[in-house]
């Protein structure tokens, strides 16, 4: 079976785009430093899930993204996920754009954007 060079080309390069979300357990440290932070919280209802999918579901999707883990924290299904970027300018602009879709929700105090390793545990 034969290949061609630019098909070839495709599979590599859409394998390289996909960082997966690794998770982490309470007791786990961070095994990398974090780019980027994003700590969703919650005060009585749960997080937004919402918002939790479509950041996770970027992130997945985005080739600045060098690895990802996700740690959950709280007693409504809190969490933080924690981002390491190709380059500082890659956190800065993820960043901006995770904040804006943030700032946009019903509650956007429950979650917060970060630029390095995240308040949480």
């Amino acid at each position: 079976m034969r290949i061609s060079l630019a098909a070839l080309a495709c599979l590599v390069a859409s394998a390289a785009a996909a960082a997966p979300i690794e998770p982490l357990t309470r007791e786990q440290r961070w095994p990398a430093p974090c780019s980027l932070s994003v700590d969703f919280g919650s005060i009585c209802c749960g997080i937004d899930s919402g918002l939790l999918e479509q950041v996770k579901l970027a992130i997945i999707a985005e080739r600045r993204v060098k690895q990802a883990y996700e740690r959950g924290w709280g007693e409504e299904g809190e969490v933080t996920l924690c981002v390491v970027t190709r380059r500082r300018a890659d956190a800065r602009a993820l960043a901006a754009r995770y904040g804006a879709w943030v700032k946009a929700r019903p509650n956007p105090e429950l979650t917060k954007v970060l630029l390095g390793r995240s308040r949480g545990p």
